[in-house]
């Protein structure tokens, strides 16, 4: 086989366990692409194996059915060289019958046509005529899979049928050319005792250079034969990744559970890093010597992080070993036993087709014993290793378990991947020009000056207090890093740093000293590797992701160390930011918007409220940052915090990372990064303002019409010197709800980072929506009307409007993760 040549697979699995794919890939360790059909596989399950797999999933016949029927599924292998685009099933019509993708610019449909039955030919030959037979920038198209159709002598076949004078007068129509009949002619697909057929096809719109055809004779517990088809591309495709990509670099970092290997990590890095801490004591103490920085501070900074990154990889390498990237395979399935088993059926297999006479039939007995044990065996050990891991988890400690159910929870949810036809290049450079127009400043009017950037000398920054970064928020920022959390530019996770803590922790003071008496970070640490992530909508489309920004360890250990000193200089919160926040969980806000609504009611005469949820168009996207740094110099935060701050957030810049491709980069105009630890505290101050405008609003509460159950109080945090809202019972006395609301702040709404919901009358609503258009027009941000929603009584058929368009009404919403209906807000 040529190493230019394209192989594809394809099988009709007649139902296959989701550990079956160890059954089949040691036979086609050559093929590229695998297409599976009539897998019974159904949503959300996928593959255990380090195969990148696509799937249409199947459905079940009825709803109390155990399993499914139909399904589809691609499987590429790790070792592939063409770069593979998945297209999508669009169709409303027939979403469950192919399954389409992109190679080396030829356009693959893998069809599954179920058998007369149940699926009429006229339903097939409509699945067939709606396959694009024509793609952009595509040369060939292939159509292959189980198409349950017999064409008599065209292919060799002992009869045809219907379906099969019907595909081949379309096969005709649109000149396709049938390599079953020149290359396997005579040869069977489809294989049982009661006799064989093919049906199994591999069809083209053009010829294929250097085509050959493989029908393995295996058993693979189906009457199916697994089918080979190999060509050449027409000529090396633009959308082949290159050869040298820039590939996330890992490390065995499970070798350092072994405490042998942990204290020689901790002391080949002690070595390693001895002339440079040399070095930085030198340059600390020159500057504490000294009333003037040097021009070539910034210079020595960026050598300094550059010999660091250096050292630890060195160490790593020389200790731990780097790793081969790819998807981890579970191996703890499959035993030696399960492997025999088939082996043996497999055995079996070979001799029944080779016998002859009684021989026949004693060896096809066997091979039938044989597939009963693999197919019991399969079970058995699925039982085995679901009681093994429920026992786990009860033995387990409550976070870990917790843990595990997320991970779950996230793997059974489906992830789409932006991807383009022109390769992986072509698709992050797209996804970059969306996301530069969204950072451009489009939506920004008129924007205020930014202070100017502080220029230090070493006496300025000694009138500063010396504890605004200490040791011991650096130990505690690198205790309290997550773990198995995706690296940035640097490569290096939290695993590989906490082993290192009593080393790192004096180094790090002095290179976090010398950053914030220049206002200056090294490069690595303003450069945020996006990641998309799909929020809904079709994944063809940019807008429909989120971008995730991965940034350096060492950027997230700083952060984590001007996160308090930040807070304590900046203006207080207003009363209705729960987010992010000490004490204020999602549950706390919900239980605190339930307790405002009972409120309201019971001061306006027992009429309930109304309720708006209004969803920030592209938020962190579209902060205008000068207005942040202009509100915290009003409030005199530290110059040389606010330039730091705009070090870390205006100089920063932005490349897009998908299929372990980057693109271009570039730097926003907008916007604070998501993935930053500041970002979130930063967001609030740019939208704190909101609250108080709304407050104009303000009517004097009527008189209530009963007296409430439960009482609000206000809760004086000393952290942060801001009251928060509690709900609780009076342990001396209830108070009447009117002289309560007298001591309250007015709160029109309620926010939680960028989640907002409004709360008023329905007469006063539409006012308060207008207040929030204005306020967007102010700091420059929209609002998305589609996606805001209007909750109120059945009995209100108002309307309300977000820049002329119309909010949606619906009669529940989730918020924060939560129902929020009429019953939970309006009847007590």
């Amino acid at each position: 086989m040529s190493n230019n040549n394209i192989t594809l697979t394809i099988f009709n699995t007649t139902g296959l366990h989701r550990q079956g794919t160890n059954m089949i890939l040691p036979h086609i360790p050559s093929t590229h692409l695998l297409f599976l059909v009539e897998t019974w596989l159904l949503t959300p399950n996928r593959y255990y194996t380090s195969w990148q797999q696509y799937h249409v999933y199947g459905k079940r016949p009825t709803p109390t059915s155990k399993r499914g029927h139909l399904g589809i599924s691609l499987l590429i292998n790790p070792q592939c060289p063409f770069y593979v685009h998945f297209l999508p099933n669009t169709s409303s019509t027939f979403p469950l019958y192919h399954l389409s993708c992109i190679v080396a610019n030829t356009l693959i449909h893998c069809v599954y046509l179920p058998p007369n039955d149940t699926f009429t030919d006229e339903m097939a030959m409509a699945v067939l005529d709606s396959l694009p037979l024509f793609y952009p920038n595509t040369t060939n198209t292939i159509i292959c899979g189980d198409f349950n159709a017999r064409f008599g002598s065209l292919t060799g076949d002992r009869i045809s049928n219907a379906r099969g004078a019907l595909i081949q007068q379309w096969m005709e129509g649109h000149n396709i050319q049938l390599w079953n009949a020149t290359l396997t002619y005579g040869q069977p697909t489809f294989l049982r005792w009661s006799g064989s057929s093919i049906i199994d096809l591999y069809m083209s719109t053009h010829p294929c250079t250097n085509s050959s055809m493989h029908i393995h004779n295996l058993s693979l517990d189906s009457d199916h034969k697994m089918i080979d088809f190999s060509f050449t591309p027409p000529s090396e495709p633009p959308n082949t990744p290159p050869q040298h990509l820039p590939s996330r670099q890992l490390w065995n970092l499970n070798k350092l559970k072994d405490s042998n290997t942990l204290q020689q990590y901790n002391t080949t890095f002690m070595n390693n890093m001895e002339l440079l801490n040399k070095d930085i004591e030198q340059c600390y103490n020159n500057i504490q010597c000294s009333t003037i920085l040097p021009p070539t501070l910034r210079t020595t900074i960026e050598n300094i992080t550059t010999c660091f990154y250096t050292n630890l990889y060195n160490t790593m390498d020389s200790i731990l070993g780097r790793a081969i990237p790819g998807q981890k395979q579970r191996d703890d399935f499959w035993t030696s036993e399960l492997q025999h088993l088939v082996d043996k059926r497999e055995h079996y297999y070979q001799k029944w087709r080779r016998a002859l006479g009684m021989n026949k039939l004693t060896w096809r007995l066997r091979h039938q014993e044989a597939r009963a044990k693999v197919r019991r065996a399969l079970k058995k050990r699925s039982r085995e290793t679901w009681r093994t891991f429920c026992k786990k988890l009860e033995q387990e400690e409550y976070t870990k378990t917790t843990a595990i159910i997320k991970k779950i929870r996230q793997r059974r949810t489906l992830q789409h991947t932006y991807s383009h036809p022109g390769g992986p290049q072509t698709a992050a450079n797209k996804m970059a020009q969306h996301l530069e127009s969204v950072y451009d400043g489009h939506l920004i009017t008129t924007s205020p000056q930014p202070p100017t950037r502080e220029i230090p000398s070493t006496s300025s920054a000694h009138q500063l207090p010396d504890s605004i970064i200490t040791s011991e928020n650096i130990t505690a920022a690198l205790e309290c890093l997550p773990k198995k959390k995706a690296p940035g530019i640097d490569h290096l996770r939290s695993e590989m740093l906490k082993p290192l803590i009593s080393v790192l922790t004096p180094f790090l003071y002095k290179l976090f000293y010398l950053c914030w008496i220049s206002s200056y970070t090294p490069e690595s640490w303003r450069i945020a590797q996006v990641v998309p992530i799909h929020k809904k909508g079709p994944p063809d489309n940019p807008a429909n992701f989120r971008p995730i920004s991965l940034t350096s360890i060492l950027r997230k250990v700083f952060e984590y160390c001007l996160q308090q000193p930040l807070e304590i200089h900046s203006p207080s919160l207003d009363i209705s930011q729960g987010g992010f926040r000490t004490e204020r969980s999602s549950l706390d806000q919900v239980l605190c918007l339930q307790e405002i609504c009972r409120l309201h009611k019971a001061c306006n005469n027992n009429l309930p409220c109304t309720l708006g949820f209004l969803d920030v168009m592209q938020a962190y996207d579209s902060v205008d940052r000068s207005i942040i740094w202009n509100l915290l110099q009003a409030h005199h935060t530290p110059p040389l915090l606010i330039s730091l701050l705009q070090n870390l957030f205006d100089d920063v810049y932005i490349e897009v990372v998908i299929s372990n491709t980057n693109s271009y980069r570039f730097s926003p105009t907008t916007g604070v990064l998501q993935g930053s630890i500041l970002s979130p505290f930063l967001y609030s101050l740019y939208i704190n303002s909101l609250p108080a405008l709304l407050r104009t609003t303000e009517q004097p509460p009527r008189s209530p019409s009963r007296t409430p159950y439960t009482t609000t109080t206000l809760d004086h945090h000393n952290e942060d010197s801001q009251p928060s809202i509690i709900t609780s019972q009076r342990r001396r006395g209830r108070p009447s709800t009117a002289s309560l609301t007298q001591s309250l702040p007015s709160i029109q709404c309620l926010l939680y980072a960028d989640d907002v919901v409004v709360i008023s009358t329905p007469q006063k609503m539409q006012e308060i929506l207008q207040l929030c258009e204005q306020h967007s027009y102010d700091l420059g941000y929209r609002w998305n009307p589609k996606k805001c929603v209007i909750v109120q009584p059945p009995n209100n058929e108002n309307t309300y409007t977000l820049y002329d368009t119309q909010i949606p009404t619906q009669s529940s919403f989730i918020y924060l993760g939560i129902p929020i209906n009429y019953c939970d807000i309006w009847l007590f």
